[in-house]
């Protein structure tokens, strides 16, 4: 077995391609090792701005031999009459190399044909490997690549070496202009020039680049800037809490140092938020807090030199933040001369999007929304006199120059300028948390007036989006719809009570100028979309997908009614008495929809005493379930109608054949089983969707 070690040696990458290039090319070397018979007991990447690594472990020598079938000629050809071959099984034979004697009749689709199977030896991988590692190499994804010389390939920034070893061995590999060595680079300022790294073991080349200035791998990277970050912050009392701001800078680094960064008191006056944004998102710095979160006038800066030059470095990263806060500080000033709800009718010159006018008209929608929405969340006078002014106010930050110059900040800017016009602090609050959730791990809106408005800015925007067509296919979600679809449904859930979708979303394609028939397709394809994101969270949330579509089956507008009832049926699936709850509600649907069942069930047309019998338990406890049903004691509905139809309907299929020829007899039947089925297939759950088996 063999090991191997790929390196692609690059100009800086943006930090942001890196990680999904490297699953990617982990993904395509492993799918291009299962096409060409090889495999790895290991296989693993790592990378930096200026390189892409692959190691594999375990490789074979050579792929197994095979055993190949060849077709030949039809049997009518290759023998005659007598059964002896003629020249075409000669030539055939002598072809491939065999006797006749190892030829063979085969029947296929076309007839009877005469084959040869062929021992074929495997290729050595070193021959395999350079194929495999070119094609998964130009697999890689990125958001924009580029041409630096005349070689054909395009990648996302000019490779300036390759390193590929099998053992000791040099790979024949040829790409983007250049042949694959045995060497790696050094860090390009604090080592420089080539490092020779004998053989493709990992660890060993891991420790020849950390002489060389370059911590390689990730996770050890990332460790090591998170250690000498906390120790930074510890006199402070504080530890790192921006994780994602440390991903990332773990990928603009090959060789980490932390540098100390102060900045002039006098700043602060701008809200912390404010400061923290421009110190985080346009120079990738770690602001400072002390034990009280009380934002402090110290930075931390991850530099690529290492522990070397930090007066210099210390003195342009605190120069260069400098201009960025006296900008926050200007915009924080300027914006302060216009109280925010002077600026809601300047909304009217920034576009929405193309066919739905301009961001005033949507805060006129959101006005209309929160008005009906309100009251449905439960929210008191007061609280609807809060949340029409918030609704007023939550997109005129877009119009300020902070916002601006800090796009992220949208929301959160709206909140600080609220509060400093003196506007109640709900209304402040709400604006902020209108755009909550902003990402998958985001917390939801805590307030009621925040969850009334984020969710009428959330059906605004999807209904807009279907309106106008712009539905998310594949990968393709340039508005974020599935998070906002996500988002209306945890809001609902967060909200508790029993609100329908169907419901919110008509109010909000009501808004929209279109046709009538414009909107019912648009609220259509919106409610599938918002269907299959609530069939998502279950999956997530690890609900099997067969009792989730059974639970849909019977209804999901009612999101809290939905997963009540799928809590329910969810428990009970782990009850010794689940077959016989499927195995009822399945047997009577697949029968009743087998034919056309009459309007209604006559009892004069029964024969037997099962069907009689099952007419009379019907009769005499569905107003009974029904009851339970509209109070949504789900858990005692299962039970009921399993204690009253479970051993009825099964002695009824044992004793009863309902496809009998008189028409009106199988209707009847048809009718009374389809009426058992539909007191829990339409109230609770469709349990003809169980495909996975019973479960237990």
């Amino acid at each position: 077995m063999a090991a191997l070690l790929y390196e692609i040696g690059v100009e800086e990458v943006p930090a942001g391609y890196i990680l999904p290039a490297l699953a990617a090319l982990q993904s395509a070397f492993e799918a291009g090792l299962a096409a060409a018979r090889l495999s790895a007991s290991e296989v693993r990447t790592t990378g930096s701005p200026r390189r892409l690594v692959l190691f594999a472990d375990g490789i074979p020598a050579r792929q197994p031999e095979q055993d190949v079938v060849v077709l030949g000629p039809p049997a009518p050809a290759a023998f005659d009459a007598q059964g002896k071959p003629t020249k075409a099984a000669i030539g055939f034979a002598r072809k491939h190399g065999v006797a006749l004697e190892d030829l063979q009749l085969r029947d296929t689709e076309r007839g009877k044909y005469c084959f040869v199977v062929k021992r074929e030896a495997g290729r050595a991988a070193a021959e395999l490997l350079p194929g495999i590692l070119r094609d998964a190499t130009l697999q890689m994804p990125f958001p924009k690549t580029m041409r630096w010389d005349q070689s054909p390939e395009r990648f996302a920034r000019p490779v300036r070496w390759l390193l590929a070893l099998l053992d000791d061995q040099v790979l024949e590999l040829e790409l983007f202009g250049l042949r694959a060595g045995g060497e790696s680079r050094g860090h390009p300022f604090l080592s420089p020039g080539p490092v020779r790294i004998p053989r493709a073991d990992y660890r060993a080349y891991l420790a020849t680049l950390r002489g060389r200035q370059v911590l390689a791998d990730v996770p050890e990277r990332r460790e090591f800037i998170l250690a000498q970050l906390n120790t930074a912050l510890k006199s402070h009392g504080s530890r790192v809490t921006h994780m994602g701001l440390l991903d990332e800078v773990t990928m603009l680094v090959e060789a980490p140092g932390v540098v100390v960064g102060r900045f002039d008191e006098a700043f602060l006056e701008v809200p912390a938020p404010i400061l923290e944004t421009a110190m985080m998102e346009h120079q990738r710095y770690f602001p400072v807090r002390d034990q009280q979160g009380r934002l402090l006038p110290f930075f931390l800066a991850v530099s690529d030199r290492g522990e070397g030059g930090g007066d210099a470095i210390r003195a342009g990263n605190e120069r260069v933040l400098r201009a960025r806060l006296a900008d926050a500080r200007f915009f924080w000033r300027q914006d302060g001369q216009r109280r925010l709800a002077e600026r809601v009718e300047d909304l009217a010159g920034v576009a929405f999007l193309e066919g739905l006018g301009t961001y005033r008209d949507k805060v006129y929608r959101l006005e209309l929304l929160v008005g009906t929405i309100g009251p449905l969340l439960g929210l008191d006078e007061a609280d609807m006199t809060h949340a029409k002014r918030a609704a007023r106010l939550c997109k005129a930050d877009l119009v300020t120059q902070m916002v601006g110059e800090f796009p992220s900040l949208q929301g959160v800017v709206g909140e600080l300028y609220a509060r400093r016009d003196a506007e109640d602090e709900t209304v402040a609050c709400a604006i902020r948390e209108h755009y909550l959730p902003r990402g998958a791990d985001d917390a939801l809106p805590a307030t009621p007036v925040g969850r009334v408005l984020a969710l009428a800015e959330k059906l605004d925007n999807l209904a807009a989006c279907f309106y106008l067509g712009l539905v998310p296919g594949g990968s393709r979600d340039p508005f974020a719809l599935r998070r906002q679809a996500q988002a209306v449904l945890l809001i609902i859930e967060a909200n508790g009570g029993y609100l329908r979708v169907d419901g919110l979303v008509d109010l909000a394609l009501g808004l929209m100028p279109a046709h009538k028939d414009a909107n019912a397709q648009a609220r259509a394809h919106l409610l599938d979309f918002i269907r299959d994101r609530l069939y998502q969270i279950c999956l997530e949330r690890g609900h099997p997908h067969d009792l989730v579509r059974a639970v849909l089956a019977s209804g999901w507008e009612d999101v809290n009614d939905f997963l009540l009832r799928l809590e329910v049926i969810s428990k009970f699936a782990k009850t010794p008495d689940w077959p016989r709850l499927v195995e009822v509600v399945e047997r009577t649907w697949n029968i009743a929809r087998s034919g056309s069942p009459a309007e209604q069930v006559e009892p004069q047309r029964f024969t037997e005493d099962e069907e009689r019998e099952l007419w009379h338990i019907l009769q005499a406890n569905a107003a009974s379930l029904s009851e339970l049903l509209s109070a949504r004691r789900y858990d005692a509905a299962v039970c009921s109608y399993l204690a009253l139809f479970a051993e009825p309907v099964h002695r009824f299929f044992q004793k009863v054949y309902v496809n009998v020829e008189d028409a009106a007899v199988r209707a009847n039947r048809l009718a009374l089983l389809r009426d058992i089925n539909r007191l829990f297939s339409e109230r609770i759950a469709n349990l003809a969707e169980i495909t996975t088996g019973i479960q237990k």
